[in-house]
């Protein structure tokens, strides 16, 4: 997998340990699944730090959980589902 990285035949985004807001439903349990998460790809991977979020868990996405990644250095973040009110005032 680290070639695969190293050539650019793979990319990965997130970089938590596993997805957000599914198994880690806290702010603190975010953080730590991204250090986690990005520690292994540094270290084991030997790649940079995601700057794209893809947060695709079909339940929707926290408006925490876009601060977060911003603050974690996340530069885009792309998602599959969002809130009916926040569809609406988004129309309009």
């Amino acid at each position: 997998m680290r070639k695969l990285v190293k050539n650019g035949q793979l990319n990965i985004v997130n970089g938590g340990w596993s997805a957000p807001d599914e198994a880690c439903t806290s702010h603190d349990d975010l953080i730590n699944n991204f250090m986690i998460g990005h520690k292994f790809i540094v270290e084991e991977l030997q790649a940079e730090e995601p700057k794209i979020s893809w947060q695709i868990d079909s339940f929707g996405v926290s408006k925490g959980y876009a601060r977060l990644a911003k603050d974690m250095g996340m530069e885009a973040m792309f998602y599959s589902r969002i809130d009916s009110e926040q569809k609406l005032q988004i129309s309009q």
